[in-house]
């Protein structure tokens, strides 16, 4: 019985009482209960890949839009202007960001 592994003591104790014929409702409950936890966790590890790539994918149109501004702003104003706004405020958050995710 492969998921009795995952089970905790009071599943397992369960599944003796099922062999033996011995269940109640509320064991049969707890039973589920620590099924919908197990799958719950699955899952949730299996999604924890996918969070970096939607919080990168989702903030970089902000910082896009930013940097735009930042262009059209600064257009009429000397370079060092506009390469010093964008370090401020574009480059050194996103980077900070992808770092954040990408180091660990």
């Amino acid at each position: 019985f492969l998921i009795g592994e995952f089970l905790t003591h009071e599943g397992k104790q369960w599944y003796q009482r099922r062999v033996r014929g011995v269940l109640n409702y509320s064991s049969t409950v707890t039973l589920l209960n620590n099924l919908r936890m197990l799958a719950s966790l699955i899952t949730i590890r299996s999604l924890a890949p996918s969070v970096p790539a939607v919080v990168l994918l989702g903030s970089s149109p902000c910082y896009f839009w930013l940097w735009f501004c930042i262009r059209i702003v600064t257009a009429p104003c000397p370079k060092r202007w506009y390469h010093k706004l964008e370090q401020l405020l574009c480059w050194g958050p996103y980077q900070r960001l992808c770092m954040f995710f990408l180091e660990g």
